[in-house]
């Protein structure tokens, strides 16, 4: 978000002025500064809150006179606001649903900042729909909620920790099954600055050889920082800003409330070339009868081109679920 704003306003020559409140008491006390400083003024001003975690301070603003002044709150689908506070967002869940198709050839699992974030759930039911509509015989094994509040987005240890649960739990079962096959699974990290705790743990288990796990990179493109992710499915937050900033600056009155889509770009899943291709996790099991009531099993890598060919094969039918 920071990096669209800064971005579009340098291009623009617009006065630009960041502020990081510590407490949501603070982050209050901000905007009631804001919108008493700026009552009266001839010259327009615009305030960004960049993200739901304001959704509570937003809807208790009063009522902006004029249209010199707007609050634009991103990552809310509310659209019953006080005059003056607009909301946008990126629908997820056209990108989640082909995420979770793409993610359906092992068992899964989703690491979640907090219960209750509106954006958050319905990406991760898109995910869960994508998955099981495209079930290969898996099963997303937990949702992991680490906090019933905003903390669940800065916990780097938890979300380590939780990573490093998992891989050991499967590595051992490989080990105890004598199948690395079975040490297979990929996670889906939804909670802002704690998923740098599970891609941390992610690039130790690399370097220490335990590939069988994957990693979906999350919100921006991490396919140059992460050999174990298969893709990465990035939200465009910087272009909706762009875009709403810019019609603001040309005088538009902008919506109470607009979802940019998949389908319009504001989101995708960029398939990340330097896969590690040659990890068990890329393998493909088949199992033939022996003729004595039995199986044996033989074992194939994917082709280099499966991942690429299964975003083709499933991007449509992601587009039309958002639609529903």
């Amino acid at each position: 978000m920071v990096e669209g704003v800064i971005q579009y306003c340098d291009s623009a020559g617009l006065a630009l002025h960041t502020l990081r409140p510590d407490t949501k008491t603070q982050a209050r006390s901000l905007v009631e500064k804001w919108v008493s400083e700026t009552a009266g003024r001839t010259s327009r001003s615009l305030l960004v809150l960049a993200g739901s975690d304001y959704e509570s301070i937003a809807s208790n603003v009063p009522a902006l006179d004029g249209d010199n002044r707007t609050i634009l709150l991103v990552e809310s689908e509310r659209s019953a606001m006080p005059k003056g506070v607009v909301t946008a967002n990126v629908d997820r869940r056209g990108v989640m649903y082909l995420a979770g198709a793409m993610s359906s050839r092992t068992p899964a699992y989703i690491l979640a900042a907090m219960r209750g974030n509106e954006v958050a759930d319905i990406a991760i039911q898109a995910f869960r729909d994508g998955y099981e509509a495209h079930d290969q015989g898996y099963r997303i094994e937990e949702v992991k909620y680490l906090s019933s509040d905003e903390k669940g987005y800065a916990m780097p240890n938890a979300g380590y920790e939780y990573t490093a649960g998992i891989t050991d739990y499967y590595w051992d079962l490989g080990k105890k099954t004598g199948s690395d096959y079975k040490s297979r699974f990929i996670l889906l990290p939804m909670a802002g600055s704690t998923n740098t705790g599970v891609y941390f743990y992610m690039m130790q288990s690399f370097s220490a050889n335990k590939t069988f796990n994957a990693v979906i990179g999350m919100d921006v493109d991490y396919n140059d920082r992460l050999a174990m992710a298969p893709f990465s499915v990035v939200i465009k937050v910087n272009l909706m800003l762009r875009d709403c900033i810019s019609g603001w600056l040309e005088g538009a009155v902008l919506p109470a409330h607009r979802t940019y889509s998949f389908g319009e770009g504001y989101a995708d899943v960029l398939i990340n070339s330097s896969f590690d291709g040659n990890s068990v996790y890329a393998m493909e099991q088949h199992e033939f009868d022996d003729g004595e009531g039995g199986f044996v099993y033989s074992y194939d890598f994917l082709p280099e081109d499966y991942w690429s060919s299964r975003y083709e094969e499933l991007k449509d039918e992601a587009e039309k679920y958002a639609e529903k």
